[in-house]
């Protein structure tokens, strides 16, 4: 989920290539994965690690942003 905010796109959007169109909101706040997909597993991952390192990723994640 993290990686689909980043990139502005829908978990549907990052896992088949298709481009977003039409009217409809893309605020949603809530999306279903699958575990067996990279998201899934990275989101699964994420949440197995302590705060601190939820913390540090989350750092992570918005340094590469501003790289972009």
């Amino acid at each position: 989920m993290i990686i689909c905010e980043v990139l502005d796109v829908t978990p549907y959007e990052l896992l088949s290539g298709a481009e977003h169109t039409g009217n409809r909101s893309r605020d949603n706040n809530t999306y279903v994965i699958s575990k067996e997909t990279e998201i899934g597993m990275l989101v699964e991952t994420y949440q197995k690690l302590d705060t601190n390192a939820q913390k540090r990723l989350i750092g992570y994640l918005e340094a590469l942003k501003e790289l972009s």
